[in-house]
């Protein structure tokens, strides 16, 4: 899981395959032992999803320290299937600018997917999540 804090909107690019071990792994123990013994074909849409993670995987950002002296940026989104945080920062903030013509720094990102009952959550309570779980977390 360390990679959810380095590569962003990681959670939607691995769903295809997560979900696909999900169900590899629901008659089984949820163990490395049990994984290891699995195995399965990839659809064309989980080998372009696998493909996919190991682009951005090769092309991680990297994360920088964080500084007292800048702004802070936080950017939330919240789709359909999961949610994705950016924390950045700006050396010479200009709020005539729009914040995509800012100099940023990669301060921490994380995304996650929606499971359970999370699925059936308003748009609203969807695009509130990755707000309200940053502050907490």
């Amino acid at each position: 899981n360390w990679m959810r804090d380095r590569i962003i909107d990681f959670a939607r690019q691995v769903e295809p395959l997560q979900r696909r071990l999900d169900k590899a792994l629901a008659s089984t123990k949820r163990t490395k032992r049990a994984a290891a013994s699995i195995e399965f074909e990839l659809d064309e849409h989980e080998r372009r999803s696998f493909d996919s993670v190991k682009e951005v995987l090769a092309n991680a950002a990297t994360l920088d320290f964080s500084d007292d002296k800048t702004t802070t940026c936080l950017f939330t989104d919240a789709p359909y299937v999961g949610y994705a945080i950016i924390v950045s920062q700006v050396m010479d903030f200009d709020p005539l600018k729009p914040a995509i013509e800012q100099q940023h720094r990669l301060i921490h990102c994380t995304s996650g997917t929606f499971m359970g009952s999370q699925c059936n959550w308003t748009v609203i309570e969807k695009e509130v999540f990755p707000s309200s779980w940053r502050v907490i977390n």
